[in-house]
């Protein structure tokens, strides 16, 4: 059985089965356990896990490659990795407000914000668990000191521009 993003499939005779957040053996357990109060005698049930969904990590902002990032299912990642495999930050990134954006249940999603001056320096102090282990689909947002203005059609040079953010301009 092939589960869904939804974490919940049907199966013959017990019906919706949660396998969401449960290990391959808790998730035999449960079946086995349903199958048996109503239906089998002793059943046997194996689950086998194919192929596991991708995982992805996204990075923006005054990144110089902002972009999806895949990991493999037994992969982990921490923000500061994560940085490095998109080419570090630019040196118009505000370090001191960056904002990790994580899903906390299925329609919810929490904003973590920090600097990396603190993080680097509670490295350099020697506490390793500052460096936060992102989670499949988390967010870094590390905004950029800098606009972005797009000009577009019949003129000399089209194109983007950075534009500092404490300029003013018009058309």
């Amino acid at each position: 059985v092939r589960i869904p993003q939804s974490g919940v499939f049907s199966y013959p005779l017990i019906g919706e089965v949660e396998a969401a957040g449960k290990t391959s053996v808790d998730l035999e357990r449960d079946m086995r356990d349903r199958l048996a109060k109503d239906y089998l005698q002793d059943p046997h049930v194996t689950v086998v896990v194919e192929e596991y969904a991708p995982r992805k990590v996204y990075i923006l902002g005054g990144i110089e490659k902002p972009d999806r990032y895949t990991l493999l299912p037994t992969e982990k990642i921490t923000l500061l990795q994560l940085i490095s495999a998109a080419g570090g930050i630019t040196d118009r990134a505000h370090k001191h407000r960056v904002q990790i954006v994580r899903r906390t249940g299925k329609a919810t999603r929490e904003v973590i914000r920090l600097s990396l001056q603190d993080v680097e320096g509670a490295l350099e102090r020697g506490n390793a668990e500052a460096d936060i282990e992102l989670q499949p689909d988390d967010l870094v947002v590390i905004p950029a000191g800098a606009r972005v203005v797009y000009v577009l059609g019949a003129v000399k040079s089209p194109g983007w521009f950075d534009i500092p953010s404490d300029t003013r301009m018009t058309v």
